[in-house]
């Protein structure tokens, strides 16, 4: 009997320090979305005025990367979103079906197009790689805005279905406000379907696309750099497009590591529920998912020559700025002399030089 009491007493105490150690990883979890999600706002916001600068905008993978940089930015703007509902900091009359679906709409809408804009520059990369004879034709920026539009358009025609089939509502034991329960079986049966419609497969291409590019690029390489040694502007543009090649091969397998456990234990917390254990080590992936949203301008700036000279540049051209307007000496308005009012002459008297031709003097009689 007093076997009985002692397992059952230390079977308690496994079970209350598993439970401290789920709550230790929630609370870390959502804390850390806080700098992940300020990270993001002003990496994503840099890439975008570097995707738009002259030097860069004309290329067709400058498209695809705005896309992506707009989509990091909502998504980050949604995980700041999520700690907001979490720390109890947003009112609780925020709590509409509108709110929740507007916020939803935001997470899915986010989330489709970054990994979509992920497949599309990872295709074209494909493409420059193992076809560079057809690239000049089939990667141009006309197609590649054509391309994000559709997909945009697309992302926002199917979230925008959440509007109207489903209903959000607020769990009573959740301190979240949308972390969202479905009253219908269709809504919830809507989200999955998303899921494994736009989320999934993404990065699933990515990968396959990836490994395809690597493999043709470096048995590329070798001759590259055999034909190119006679030539230093062809080294040049060489060693350019082998950069490019290595940063965005790098941005998108950074992608497939960073958001598949996420969407792996989106499965299993559709599976097996919501348990504790599920649920922090399901938001440990979130934060993970926000880390690839957030890191993809440090990716750029690392790897790409072109990013970082603009970058570089952009700064310079802010430091020089700021530092001539803090140098340059304030103006003051100088004295000017009235232009009707004659200039005294070097003896101290009047100089009258009005012109006399101006009066005509008229003899009395």
């Amino acid at each position: 009997m007093e076997l009985n009491v002692s397992v059952f007493s230390n079977q308690t105490n496994t079970s209350e320090e598993a439970e401290e150690l789920y709550a230790q990883l929630l609370a870390f979890a959502r804390v850390a979305m806080v700098p992940t999600s300020f990270i993001g706002l002003v990496g994503n916001i840099l890439n975008l005025i570097i995707l738009n600068r002259a030097a860069v905008k004309d290329l067709s993978v400058s498209v695809y990367l705005t896309g992506l940089a707009i989509g990091d930015l909502l998504y980050c703007l949604d995980i700041f979103r999520w700690y907001l509902e979490w720390s109890g900091i947003l009112p609780q009359h925020y709590n509409y079906d509108m709110y929740c679906k507007t916020m939803n709409f935001i997470g899915y809408f986010s989330t489709g197009l970054s990994h979509w804009m992920i497949f599309c520059v990872s295709l074209e990369r494909m493409i420059m790689v193992t076809f560079p004879f057809k690239a000049k034709s089939l990667c141009t920026v006309p197609k590649a805005r054509a391309v994000v539009c559709f997909f945009a358009l697309t992302m926002a025609s199917c979230v925008s279905i959440n509007f109207v089939f489903v209903t959000q509502i607020h769990g009573v034991d959740d301190t979240w406000i949308c972390w969202t329960r479905n009253e219908d079986t269709l809504g919830n049966l809507l989200f999955n379907i998303f899921r494994l419609i736009f989320e999934l497969p993404p990065v699933v291409f990515v990968l396959v696309l990836n490994f395809v590019t690597i493999v043709f690029f470096f048995r590329s390489r070798a001759k590259s750099t055999l034909a190119s040694s006679s030539m230093k502007v062809s080294h040049r543009t060489t060693d350019y497009e082998r950069k490019l090649t290595v940063t965005l091969t790098a941005t998108g397998l950074v992608f497939v590591i960073l958001e598949l456990p996420y969407l792996i234990m989106l499965l299993l917390t559709h599976l097996y529920g919501n348990g504790p254990k599920l649920i922090a080590v399901s938001n440990i992936c979130k934060l993970l998912s926000g880390i690839d949203h957030a890191c993809n301008f440090f990716i750029y700036i690392l790897g790409a020559p072109l990013m970082r000279r603009e970058f570089t540049a952009m700064m310079r051209k802010i430091c020089t700025k700021r530092q001539a307007e803090a140098t340059s000496p304030p103006v003051t308005k100088s004295r000017q002399t009235s232009p009707s009012r004659p200039s005294p002459s070097s003896d101290g008297q009047e100089n009258d030089s009005t012109d006399m031709t101006l009066y005509s003097i008229t003899p009395i009689p």
